[in-house]
């Protein structure tokens, strides 16, 4: 209900969730879940190369089957956020002269500060209230 009340109940939203050994892309329109993809590149290979990790983030981003346009809110939680260079890697790449956004994309962190919830509440639980599913957050 909070995720609802702060992005309204129809938004539209790409995630990505940043786990050690993966990262999972979701796709949201009308706040349901159309698409999920899982990059085989986590937060292990973004502290080693994080050249590499975005070039695997846009060539998953290109593979995506059924999706036309990707929405231009883009949540980002996880591992590896820290990074200075990480935000600014994202925010200089021009995704939307490959991936069809519908405009230049706008990364935000998405924690627990993000809708006022104790901070003892991590990336997965906030992915899973932002998609409806965890009672946890209702």
């Amino acid at each position: 209900k909070k995720l609802k009340s702060k992005l309204g109940a129809n938004y539209d939203a790409t995630l990505l969730s940043i786990h050690a050994d993966f990262t999972d892309i979701s796709v949201i329109f009308g706040g349901n879940l159309v698409k999920n993809k899982t990059l085989p590149l986590g937060s292990t290979s973004l502290e080693k190369d994080l050249d590499f990790w975005m070039d695997g983030l846009e060539m998953a981003f290109l593979e995506f089957s059924g999706v036309k346009t990707f929405a231009n809110t883009v949540y980002v939680c996880g591992s590896g956020l820290e990074r200075t260079d990480f935000w600014e890697m994202l925010e200089w790449r021009e995704w939307e002269e490959k991936i069809p956004f519908k405009t230049k994309p706008v990364f935000t962190k998405l924690d627990a500060g993000f809708v006022d919830l104790p901070q003892d509440y991590k990336g997965d639980l906030l992915i899973c209230g932002l998609l409806n599913i965890c009672n946890e957050l209702a």
